[in-house]
C-alpha cells in the first residue's frame, strides 16, 4: 500500500515555521519510597518533572539556511515559546538544545528540543491526569493511576503510536496483552504489548510496558499476489482484513488493486 497524501505538520515556533514529520512527549514522576517494620513499603512522595518535548522536521530557508541554529542557540534557556501541535497548546516552553543539519537544498533538517511545557488541557497546576488501562489474558481490565514515567511517540509516516511508560504500585498484574493510555479523558494510545518486564522490590511491584497502536497490524499484512479488481475501500477492510479496534472511514468508491 502507497500512501502518498501524507503531509508535515506546520509547526511555529516563535516566527519560525518547522514542518514537523515526528513529535515526542516524555513525561516523568519521581517517587520516594519508604519501608515499613513489616516488611511493606510506601510512598511518601511523588515529585512531578516537567514534560519533555522534542521535534524533528524540514525548516525551509533559502537565503539564510543555518540561521534558526544560531537563533535556537542564542535563546537556549531564556526565551519561552507557546508551541501548539495539533489540538495541544503547550505554554513557557524553553528551549533545551537543538540540532540543525544544512542539506544544501535550501532547507536545513533540525531536531529541536523544549521542557517546563505546560499544557492548555493536559494540566492541572502541576499536576496531569492520566489513566492507563491494562487487559490481562484472562480479559481482565484494571485502571491504574500512577504512572512513574512514559514516552508517547507518533511519527507523520508511520501509521501507529508508540508507547514506553513505567508503572509501579502495591500490586501490578502478572501478564497484560492490551494496554490503553488516557490523558486528560482522551484515549491518545490503545493497543497490544510488545514487551512487559515486572519486577518487585521492598514490597513494591514495578511493570515496564512497551507498546505500538492496533494499527501497526496495516504494516504487517499483505494480500496473496494477483490483481483485485472493483475494489473498495471498504470491501478491502470489510472482507480481506479483520483487525480488532481498528475502523475506516465510510467509502465505496471502486478502483484496483495490483500485489
Amino acid at each position: 500500500m502507497e500512501m502518498n497524501n501524507t503531509k508535515a505538520y506546520p509547526l511555529k515556533i516563535g516566527t519560525m515555521s518547522l514542518y514537523c514529520d515526528k513529535m515526542t512527549m516524555e513525561s516523568g514522576t519521581l517517587v520516594s519510597v519508604s519501608p515499613t517494620v513489616t516488611g511493606i513499603s510506601y510512598i511518601t512522595n511523588k515529585c512531578k518533572q516537567p514534560t519533555r518535548l522534542t521535534f524533528t522536521g524540514r525548516m525551509y530557508t533559502p537565503k539564510y539556511p543555518m540561521l534558526f541554529a544560531s537563533y535556537s542557540n542564542h535563546l537556549n534557556g531564556i526565551e519561552s515559546f507557546d508551541i501548539r501541535y495539533k489540538d495541544m497548546l503547550f505554554k513557557k516552553c524553553i528551549i533545551t538544545g537543538a540540532k540543525a543539519v544544512d542539506v544544501g537544498e535550501g532547507y536545513i533538517e533540525l531536531t529541536i528540543g523544549f521542557n517546563n511545557c505546560f499544557s492548555n488541557y493536559t494540566w492541572r497546576g502541576n499536576r496531569m491526569r492520566y489513566v492507563v488501562t491494562l487487559k490481562s489474558k484472562d480479559g481482565t481490565e484494571k485502571a491504574y493511576y500512577t504512572c512513574l514515567s512514559f514516552v508517547f511517540e507518533k511519527e507523520i509516516f508511520t501509521p501507529y503510536t508508540s508507547l514506553t511508560a513505567i508503572l509501579c504500585g502495591t500490586e501490578l498484574p502478572e501478564d497484560v496483552v492490551e494496554i490503553k493510555f488516557s490523558l486528560e479523558g482522551k484515549d491518545i494510545h490503545h493497543g497490544f504489548v510488545d514487551s512487559y518486564r515486572l519486577t518487585k522490590r521492598n514490597g513494591m511491584f514495578q511493570g515496564v510496558i512497551t507498546s505500538r497502536g492496533f494499527t501497526a497490524l496495516l504494516t504487517e499484512n499483505q494480500l496473496p499476489p494477483g490483481m483485485y479488481s472493483n475494489m473498495t475501500f471498504n470491501k478491502l477492510f470489510d472482507e480481506y482484513i479483520a483487525f480488532p479496534n481498528v475502523e475506516h472511514e465510510d467509502n465505496s468508491q471502486s478502483s484496483y488493486i495490483y500485489v
